[in-house]
């Protein structure tokens, strides 16, 4: 059976055992830098997660400050999601302007099309610049206020996730489900 090194053909033997044994030199020197196996794994354990979903987030900072509410804990949660969706949305909006003021300036530089459609583009994509600007900003205030409960550094990475029974829109019924007043009775599987 071949092993992943003997998969490269060399000349003789001698070369193979030294291709191995410099993967090996080069793995201890790794290991011996993180502390041993002992030391890398107990690094790798005492990262902080960074993507949390709100009972997570809570947990954590019952865990962190028992002094703070969890309504507090939910609020700050709730700020940051909202934050990250606004800032992808603005950043969507930013780059899909983006693209249409270039289609648009080709077009006025070929004589397609008027300079106020290049000008009212423009324009547009300067406001959805200082959009994405502002919800970067609140995002990253929403970020320092979470970090703060978890008593974490005020910019460490945190990114709030949605937990899977979070896709309910605000009246509890499933995402994707008919709108209200709409039947699926007798529609078929297409409803």
């Amino acid at each position: 059976m071949a092993k992943p090194c003997d998969s490269v053909s060399f000349s003789n033997k001698h070369s193979r055992r030294i291709r191995r044994s410099g993967w090996r030199r080069i793995l201890t020197g790794i290991l011996l830098l993180a502390g041993g196996i002992p030391g890398a794994l107990c690094r790798v354990a005492a990262e902080p997660k960074s993507e949390l979903t709100l009972s997570e987030f809570r947990a954590l900072v019952r865990e962190q400050s028992p002094q703070a509410s969890q309504e507090r804990a939910w609020e700050v949660f709730s700020r940051l999601l909202a934050a990250q969706g606004n800032k992808a949305a603005a950043r969507q909006s930013l780059d899909r302007l983006s693209g249409w003021h270039k289609a648009v300036q080709a077009r006025f530089q070929a004589q397609n099309a008027p300079a106020l459609d290049v000008e009212l583009l423009r324009f547009s994509e300067a406001k959805a610049a200082a959009s994405v600007a502002q919800f970067e900003a609140e995002r990253r205030e929403a970020l320092r206020e979470a970090n703060f409960l978890l008593k974490r550094p005020p910019n460490s990475a945190l990114v709030a996730l949605m937990e899977a029974n979070q896709s309910r829109d605000q009246t509890g019924s499933p995402a994707g489900a008919a709108p209200d007043g709409v039947s699926c009775e007798g529609a078929g599987a297409d409803c």
